[in-house]
């Protein structure tokens, strides 16, 4: 029971980024990750040349993910942009 309702969360989470390409997901998970860290800049030189994604490429996604995340765990301000 618990695994089919992580499995629905995860359906519509996922159905949420559809309108991305899955690598600008994948690069605005890493910049999240990194923001949640602490790590500046969250999306380095290094990162644009190895993803071929400027921070503005994945600006929308990253702040997708940012209201996604404080509306499924409320209280969690672990990506604020």
């Amino acid at each position: 029971m618990v695994f089919e309702s992580v499995d629905c969360v995860l359906f519509f989470v996922e159905w949420e980024f559809r309108c991305y390409k899955p690598s600008i997901v994948a690069a605005a998970c890493v910049a999240a990750g990194r923001k949640s860290l602490s790590i500046v800049p969250i999306w380095s030189p290094s990162l644009e040349r190895t993803t071929m994604y400027t921070e503005r490429d994945i600006g929308a996604c990253l702040r997708h993910i940012q209201v996604v995340f404080s509306v499924r765990l409320p209280g969690r301000d672990f990506v604020k942009l």
